[in-house]
């Protein structure tokens, strides 16, 4: 998690199309293993359960036209970017928005850096929820700044207790890692 964190801080993109190419699947591959990897552990008692906890402020912009497969690369088709807001977003859910994700998009800046990505997942970008949902359709920016925190926080954390007991109301087993 740390070696793909820095690697995504150091990386830009290369202006030649076959390096270019290339560069892009590593830097998918870090991305969506990444988040994998992080979403696989919440299942495990090897990060504790603060981590678990965590949330990020990520960007939304509402989608305010049909993503069809053809065009959910062309965020300024179907996105409106007037209408920005700030939404907390638990890391379990942001995992799955990369993990799911039927929009993926990374912003570059002019010296080829990565600053980010949009993504959303198929059940988060489509208009028809707001018919069947009070959830809105729309898509998050994360910034590689927060990429690059959430890699290292859970290659970084190593529990040192583990505390279990059993619920006797729930009928279940409790654990906290810390």
């Amino acid at each position: 998690m740390i070696r793909a964190a820095n690697w995504l801080e150091r990386m830009r993109f290369e202006e030649d199309d076959a390096k270019a190419e290339k560069q892009f699947v590593r830097f998918e591959k870090e991305l969506f293993f990444g988040f994998y990897l992080v979403r696989k552990l919440f299942d495990t008692l090897k990060i504790s359960d603060a981590t678990k906890q965590c949330v990020i402020f990520v960007q939304c912009f509402p989608i305010v036209e049909m993503v069809e497969y053809f065009n959910r690369d062309d965020i300024d088709r179907f996105t409106d970017f007037d209408r920005e807001y700030v939404k907390m977003v638990a890391l379990y859910e942001l995992c799955n928005q990369f993990v799911h994700s039927y929009i993926f998009v990374p912003q570059i800046d002019e010296e080829n850096k990565l600053l980010g990505c949009f993504v959303s997942s198929e059940r988060n970008c489509s208009p028809d929820r707001i018919v069947v949902s009070s959830k809105r359709p729309k898509v998050y920016f994360v910034g590689l700044a927060d990429i690059v925190s959430i890699f290292r926080r859970v290659g970084k954390d190593y529990p040192s207790q583990f505390t279990r007991f059993y619920d006797e109301k729930e009928q279940e087993w409790k654990s906290f890692v810390s």
